[in-house]
């Protein structure tokens, strides 16, 4: 998979300075703006957000209560006396406070995962981009940071934080200077070691290619054509809209020729009479295909309850070899077991054997509600039955092919009762 981490500075006062050889503004983002799009407010420009499905995002740094701009107001008020006390000047007022940092998989990757598998996967970007900007410069805070699953109806799931730039100088005096921490070095820095460090946790994610890496040639492409390089999230989007809308449009052409072919087969079948009509044909496949759903699902519980019976007679066995291992002639006379085993002792039950089989005199009963069907994290597409406790879950049984089975599984268990009578054995102690 691919994933792209654009990178944008915020200001509390963005500059309004208009360049004179190019004619645009500064691209200083203002917090107040970023924070509002980012939080559960969600007020942007971008149309696609479905307020519907923010309550699956995620907070993962901060709260969408926060008053990032506030936090940001202190942190430079605490700078500037510092600098004041030291016979240096305060921050400018459009000083650079603030970065904002998106980490967004590609859609086609995203797409095809659940949400649990989206969260996950997002959890552990956060972790490594954490890591990332603790080693680029200790200083920095990330104060707000937040799983988005509210965008492109849940398909562009990826990670927004906003960090602040807390910089110390050559005199150990704190400032906020993002000119020289947030260059085209971090971009390189943070762009090489994502990928290798998410490969190490399990993601197949491409290498990117800095800058720097780009061929004379390359770089020229870039310069020539760069609206095809680091587009804005609104842009991404409905460029992938457009590809999506352009690719369904295709499929139903394709559809349509199909529909077609498939009306001049039928037209051809019927023109033959010595043939089986067409709707026989469907018929009998329908038929065979509800016949042969039924008999898979029918091998598939037999193979659970075979693979059930077979552990449970393995157990079994195991205790009875160990029962008979311990008890006596009499008793195992008394229970009408074979004394005529090798290495069997011959000797009478102790008070332990005894205890041991009262102990084990119970029935094995579940609560219904505390029984549960999830995806078993081990195995990828398989389901199995969890035991709930108040510090958490033990599984009962796994490897279920779909939740049907494992639902059946459950209810098997509610009703099966495992019991051991105790053994009432009647001995003449003077014999």
């Amino acid at each position: 998979m691919k994933v792209g981490i654009p990178v944008m500075k915020c200001s509390l006062n963005p500059s309004q300075t208009v360049n004179a050889k190019t004619g645009k503004k500064s691209k200083t983002c203002s917090i107040d703006l970023a924070w509002k799009e980012m939080n559960n407010e969600r007020i942007g420009r971008d149309l696609d957000i479905d307020e519907t499905l923010t309550h699956n995002n995620v907070w993962m740094e901060g709260s969408t209560e926060d008053n990032v701009a506030k936090i940001v107001q202190n942190k430079i008020d605490e700078i500037n006396q510092i600098r004041k006390e030291n016979g240096k000047r305060s921050l400018r007022k459009d000083a650079v406070s603030v970065i904002e940092i998106i980490e967004k998989p590609n859609i086609e990757y995203m797409s095809n995962l659940l949400y649990d598998e989206k969260v996950s996967f997002l959890n552990t970007s956060h972790g490594v981009i954490k890591e990332l900007l603790g080693e680029w410069n200790p200083n920095w805070t990330i104060l707000e940071s937040v799983q988005h699953h509210d965008e492109f109806g849940g398909l562009s799931a990826h990670n927004h934080s906003l960090v602040m730039l807390t910089t110390v100088d050559d005199n150990d005096l704190p400032g906020m200077n993002a000119f020289k921490e947030v260059n085209l070095k971090f971009y390189s820095f943070i762009n090489k070691n994502y990928p290798k460090m998410m490969r190490e946790y399990g993601y197949e994610v491409e290498d990117v290619r800095t800058y720097d890496m780009l061929t004379d040639e390359e770089k020229m492409e870039r310069k020539l054509n760069p609206q095809q390089h680091g587009v804005d999230s609104y842009t991404y989007k409905k460029r992938k809209k457009e590809e999506m809308e352009q690719e369904l449009e295709k499929l139903k052409i394709r559809s349509e020729q199909m529909s077609s072919q498939l009306e001049n087969t039928i037209l051809e079948i019927t023109k033959a009479p010595d043939l089986v009509s067409y709707k026989d044909i469907q018929d009998e496949n329908q038929t065979l295909k509800k016949e042969l759903s039924t008999k898979d699902k029918i091998i598939q519980k037999l193979n659970v309850e075979k693979k059930e019976l077979k552990q449970s007679l393995e157990k079994w066995k195991r205790q009875c070899m160990h029962i008979a291992n311990k008890i006596g002639n009499k008793m195992l006379n008394a229970i009408g077991l074979d004394t005529n085993v090798v290495g069997i002792k011959k000797e009478l039950p102790s008070k332990e054997v005894i205890q041991v089989i009262d102990d084990t005199s119970h029935t094995i009963q579940y609560n219904a509600n505390d029984l549960r069907v999830i995806p078993d994290s081990q195995n990828k597409g398989k389901f199995c039955v969890i035991l709930k406790k108040d510090n958490g879950f033990d599984v009962v049984d796994n490897n279920f092919d779909n939740r049907q089975l494992a639902e059946y599984r459950i209810k098997e268990i509610i009703d099966l009762k495992i019991e051991i009578n105790p053994i009432k054995v009647k001995m003449n102690m003077d014999s």
